[in-house]
Order: structure tokens, then sequence, then C-alpha cells
């Protein structure tokens, strides 16, 4: 029996996609309504029970339940099926690894993407041939549940916590499953991520900025091929001077699989290695660039056209040793972290040499504050319920009186907002969340409140796009009676 409380619409309201809108409730397409039958339908599709909570959700840290995932999947369009697939997928993007905080705040247009892995895929009907990445298949209301979720029990808010830029159609959601049987070859990506066995259920959940960015290809040969690939994955990974890139998901057509295999690429262990290789060739014109950054985190002191001049000279280098087959100086500094950074699956039509990528959140490797923003994810499937063979029972009519709230807070974390004083009164935290320039703006901000005489502190994330660290957060409660963000871009 659902908990959650029922959602009152006044007659002025209008229709109910009306109201939901107008409450903030939808991504901005029509949903399904979320009725107390529909809502106790889909839980039949999960062992767990209704209040069991399944994580922490940000950017409000809201728990998450059974039951209110329940409720973002009626909204979406999930079958009973699915919904075991909706959890799995849930609990991944609400690990600490993949960085749900960053990831929907950032001005980049981060978003989960959903790969499903063995045979749920069949069960539940998850797109993996044709046009897994686009529209057609029921499969991206898995993807839409989850922004549902994050906005309606996380309390995102477009514009507000979630800043995206220009963004992208993955926005509302994107959920495709791996062609495993075309591609037995190869091991499926929860395999060979460490996770799961073969013909086991899971998902595995990757943040993608952009995409999917189709690489089309005709009749290359397998060598022409790879380089081909490296040549685009190093132009459109963020930007073709960006080295470092982390976690990328690149999708292979089934006849790009062929190609491959018949070369003795028989493990997407042997692919990535070769891609991460062609790519870092084609980062050596920005080494001047490159240089310039990174020789003023290291070296401050230092003029900028020093470093400048010194990537050229290992730029210069580099070319004439690749002309002579030595790759060593192209590595120095490659387009992507590892070869490890490139997540391969196989789907799509079997006609057609059309791959694409979709390129992950973060850059840089350890110590560097960026590295590792977000990090694909990996959750096994619960075992498919007995119920969902059990005969349908009989269910009470729908009345629209029984509309489900998506924000219910009947279980669950509570939420209520910091009491507000109604005037400034110091001392007052000044924030700086450690991007480029936001000292400055709180420089300003700093002198205007002095001269109103209030007392200010400052203070520092250690890195951007990542929750505040609590004992961060203590300091500030502790010693300041407001705060001030310094969010640049």
């Amino acid at each position: 029996m659902v908990q959650a409380s029922t959602l009152r619409l006044s007659p002025q309201e209008g229709d109910v996609d009306e109201a939901f809108f107008a409450r903030g409730l939808t991504d901005g397409l029509p949903v399904t309504t979320p009725t107390r039958t529909r809502v106790e339908k889909m839980l039949q599709g999960t062992s767990f029970g209704p209040l069991e909570i399944i994580g922490r959700c940000p950017p409000s840290y809201a728990d998450v339940t059974v039951e209110k995932l329940a409720i973002a999947a009626v909204m979406a369009g999930c079958t009973p099926e699915m919904f075991r697939i909706v959890v799995a997928a849930s609990r991944a993007i609400l690990r600490p690894e993949f960085g749900l905080h960053g990831v929907h705040a950032t001005t980049m247009g981060a978003t989960p993407v959903v790969v499903v892995n063995g045979p749920c895929r069949h069960q539940a009907g998850i797109n993996f041939r044709h046009a897994p990445c686009g529209s057609g298949s029921r499969s991206t209301s898995i993807g839409r549940a989850l922004k549902l979720m994050l906005q309606n029990v996380g309390r995102a808010k477009l514009a507000g916590t979630e800043s995206t830029t220009i963004g992208t159609p993955t926005k509302f959601g994107m959920c495709f499953a791996e062609w495993e049987e075309r591609c037995a070859l190869w091991k499926p990506l929860a395999f060979d991520l460490g996770i799961a066995r073969r013909d086991e259920d899971a998902v595995t959940v990757v943040a993608a900025t952009s995409g999917p960015v189709q690489m089309v290809d005709m009749d290359s040969k397998p060598k022409e091929l790879i380089q081909r690939f490296g040549k685009m994955l190093a132009s459109a990974a963020y930007a073709p001077q960006i080295p470092l890139v982390n976690n990328s998901l690149l999708v292979l057509s089934p006849e790009h699989y062929d190609t491959l295999v018949t070369a003795g690429f028989d493990s997407k262990a042997k692919v990535a290695e070769a891609l991460w290789r062609a790519s870092s060739r084609h980062m050596l014109p920005y080494f001047p660039f490159i240089f310039a950054i990174l020789g003023k985190r290291r070296a401050p002191y230092l003029p900028a056209f020093i470093w400048r001049l010194l990537g050229a000279l290992v730029a210069g280098a580099g070319f004439l040793l690749h002309a002579f087959g030595c790759q060593r100086l192209a590595m120095l500094v490659p387009k992507f972290s590892s070869p490890r950074s490139l997540q391969i699956a196989v789907a799509g039509s079997e006609a057609g040499k059309f791959s694409s990528f979709m390129p992950n959140f973060g850059v840089g490797r350890p110590p560097m504050p960026t590295a590792g923003m977000s990090s694909p994810t990996t959750e096994l499937v619960e075992p498919r319920p007995a119920a969902l063979d059990q005969p349908e029972p009989a269910l009470a009519p729908e009345r629209s009186e029984d509309i489900l709230d998506p924000t219910s807070e009947l279980s669950g974390t509570f939420l209520t907002l910091a009491k507000r004083s109604g005037h400034l009164a110091g001392p007052v935290a000044l924030l700086d969340i450690s991007k480029a320039r936001g000292s400055e703006m709180l420089d300003v901000v700093e002198r205007k409140l002095h001269a109103q005489g209030v007392e200010t502190r400052r203070f520092t994330k250690p890195t951007f796009s990542r929750p505040c660290p609590e004992t961060l957060r203590a300091d500030v409660i502790s010693e300041c009676r407001g705060v001030v963000l310094g969010v640049a871009d």
C-alpha cells in the first residue's frame, strides 16, 4: 500500500498535465498521471518495500524511497517490467563516485545515460537494435524516470541548481541496452567493468556532457578506422585543446564491430588502447597551450611564453618522432587520461557503418581537483519479482483525487527552509567554490558588505562540482549567520 500524499488540484488549474507543468513537476513534456492505482501496479516490479530508502538525492539530499521512485517511473511512462531496472539505475547515480551533485548542476550539461546488460534487456523490452539512442522505443522512459526523481525528490530546478548553458535532448533521459548476442566475442560492459558476470542483469550509468556525436565511415580498413575514430574523438571530446578527458562512452555499431574483430581486436580493451593512442597524436599541435596552462599551476612565477615555447619544442619533436613510428612524446599529455577512460558498448542496427560517442564529465588525473568528477557506476539488477507473473488484481477505479504528489514528504527526509532573519547580519561567510575568478567576485561583495559594517569571513571549497565537505559546512554554520557563494564560470 502506497503512503504518499495525494495532490489536490483546484478547478482553476485546468487539466492534470497543465497543472503539473505549472507546479514545476514535469520535464516540460506531458506525463502519465501518477494515480494510486498506477503506482501500486508499478511497485509489483520490485521486491523492495515502498518505504525502503535507496539513497539520498542532491541537491536537497532528501531520502529517495522506492515509492517516490515508483511515482517518477509512472510519470515517465515506464512499465512494471522496467521498474527493477529503474531502481538499480537510481542506486547507481546516487552513489558518491557518480557525483550526481556536480553532474546535474554543471553548466556543461552533463546527464545520466543508462546502459543495460543481461536477460532483463529482453524481459523489459530495452532497445539495443534500431536507433538505440533515438526515439521510437520505450527504453528512454527509464532515463526519464531518473531525471523526474532528480527534479521532484532532489528538488533540482532549471535555472536554479541546474544551470546548463545549452543542454542536449539527452537531458530528457537516455537508456539503451548492449547487443550482447551480436558481439559475443567481447565482454558486456558491466562484466568488463568487473561488477557483473556474463548473463547477469546489471546497469551501468555514465554522465554524458554531449552527444551522441556520430562518427560516419563507409569503407575504412581496420587501421584507417581506428585512426579516423581517434581523430574525431580528439576533436569532439570537450574541445580539441583539452587533454586528459575521463570516461567517455563509445557506442560501436555491429558493422564496425565486425571490421575490428576481423583485424584481431578480440577484446574491448584492445580497441580502447588503440583509440587512446590514435587520439593522443592529435594533441601535439596544442602542446604550447597545454604547457602554458599546466606550467602556470606548477610554476606561476615563470612567464607563460616560456611554457608555450617549451610546448612548441616538445610538439615539434613529437611530430618528428611520430614520423619514425615513435609515439612516446605524443603520449606525454594524451587526449584521454587512460585507455580505461573509453567505455565501449555495441548497439545499433546491423546495416550502417555509423558509431557514436558521448564525452563524460571530468578531466585530469589525481591529484588534479577536476579528476574523477564522475565515474561510471554499475549496479546489479534484482531478480525478476514473482508478482510480475501473477494475474493482475482487481484494482479500484482511478479517481482524480487519487493523484499522488511526486514531492510527497510523508516518508523519508522532511525538508524545511532555513530561518530568514529579514535583515543582513554578520558574520557572513564568503564561500569560494574554487572556480576561476570566483574570488574576484567575492572581493567586490566583501567590499560592499564592509561598507555596510557587516563582518565577513572567507572560506574555500577544495574543488567545485562536488558537495561541500561536512567539516567545512560545520565551520561555516558555527562561525557565521549567513553565506554568499562565489559561483564563477
